[in-house]
């Protein structure tokens, strides 16, 4: 039999860099959503080299390290920018308004590490979801629209065949 040592991944200490007012006034303007005491802002950003993400959370590191226990850059399913090349900061086009994501995030995993959801459409139509646990940014059906939306419900949309997933989204951090 072959002994394996277990190593656990301890999170380095990493310092990233604070806010510039510039960006400071841009983001404060966003309404966050808040996840099990993570703060984030669903964030659309423009780089210095014009580069435009529609899918970014901005987030402060320490509660961000506290919430998900990796770094972006150290976790295979996530990714990063640095937010000293973000020139231009706004509401991303693709997020769920936030009082629907905080309905989502209060009601908790449906799965460990998963959650199900299902949108109700205005028309009474509804599209099952099935993300991990970030869900502010939506792909919508092609005939809808984010002001079409009316309701969510967790934890319901399983069973269903046609779920949607999330679009990729990056992971930006700052300390204050």
């Amino acid at each position: 039999m072959v002994e394996r040592k277990y190593t656990p991944y301890v999170p380095a200490e990493k310092k990233f860099p604070e806010l510039t007012q510039r960006q400071k006034l841009q983001l404060f303007d966003i309404e966050p959503s808040s996840s099990q005491g993570l703060e984030q802002r669903p964030c659309r950003v423009i780089l210095n080299d014009d580069q435009v993400f529609d899918n970014v959370y901005i987030a402060e590191a320490k509660p961000y390290i506290k919430h998900w226990g990796a770094w972006p850059e150290d976790d295979p399913g996530k990714k990063s920018l640095d937010i000293t090349k973000v020139k231009d900061i706004s509401s991303s086009p693709n997020r769920l308004p936030a009082f629907l994501s905080n309905k989502l995030y209060s009601a908790g995993e449906s799965v460990m590490g998963g959650l199900f959801f299902t949108i109700l459409f205005s028309d009474a139509s509804e599209q099952a979801y099935e993300y991990g646990g970030a869900l502010d940014f939506i792909t919508l059906p092609d005939d809808k629209t984010f002001s079409d939306i009316s309701d969510v419900v967790p934890h319901k949309g399983h069973e269903k065949e046609n779920k949607l997933v999330g679009p990729d989204f990056y992971w930006c951090l700052y300390d204050k």
